[in-house]
């Protein structure tokens, strides 16, 4: 038990952190199945290389700029709020694209299913510095870098595996309902959590409590 926390420590692995970094390992791997393989999904459904040229740019500018109102959004209303808004954006987009395979479909899905990007990384980095130390925040972030890697590294392979046995188009729709799936029982798992809780605690309250006093503000 000693040794477990000890590790749990190290690592900087408090409860809602935690809780935080389950969510982005499960949701990432459902879109990982899928998300790779849009630009040969696009070009299935008839798309010309200028189309597929727009996804990619408005994906990478989406990554982007959609942290900006993300941030806002975690800080008015907390994080349970922009868990359960994000993510049902998120799953209005996988909808979208699975059941109108369609070129413009999927670019016009493209602002709804990005919309996890909007919550996890500034919704990570805003938990790290109120959960953590100040001298764990470099361990907490690196944590938060090597677990939502891990689905890009697995999850294309077996994402590969579907569109090698159903084909491109059926197997991109299967990566997308198997993310609609997982995200709904990620919220669903979240909401009932006591470890969610509506509104995250101001720094300003959690540097006069100490550490520990944050350890639930999730």
């Amino acid at each position: 038990m000693k040794e477990r926390r000890s590790f749990a420590e190290f690592f900087g692995l408090r409860r809602n952190l935690v809780i935080l970094l389950v969510a982005i390992f499960a949701i990432g791997a459902g879109e990982e199945l899928w998300m790779r393989f849009i630009p040969k999904y696009l070009q299935a459904l008839g798309a010309t290389v200028f189309v597929i040229g727009t996804f990619d740019a408005l994906r990478t500018l989406l990554g982007a700029v959609y942290a900006y109102p993300g941030g806002i959004v975690v800080d008015r209303w907390g994080f349970r709020f922009a868990f359960v808004a994000f993510n049902l954006l998120s799953i209005v987009g996988y909808a979208v694209v699975l059941f109108l395979p369609n070129w413009g479909a999927v670019i016009c899905a493209t602002f709804l299913f990005l919309s996890w990007t909007c919550f996890s990384l500034p919704a990570s980095f805003s938990l790290i510095a109120e959960t953590l130390e100040a001298n764990r925040h470099s361990m907490g972030i690196g944590m938060q870098s090597v677990i939502k890697r891990l689905p890009i590294m697995i999850a294309p392979f077996l994402g590969g595996v579907l569109i090698d046995h159903f084909g491109m188009i059926e197997g991109v729709r299967i990566g997308l309902a198997a993310s609609i799936v997982i995200s709904s029982a990620t919220i669903a798992r979240r909401c009932t959590s006591n470890g969610l809780k509506s509104r995250p605690k101001s720094r300003a309250t959690s540097a006069r409590r100490g550490p520990s006093s944050s350890v639930n503000a999730w």
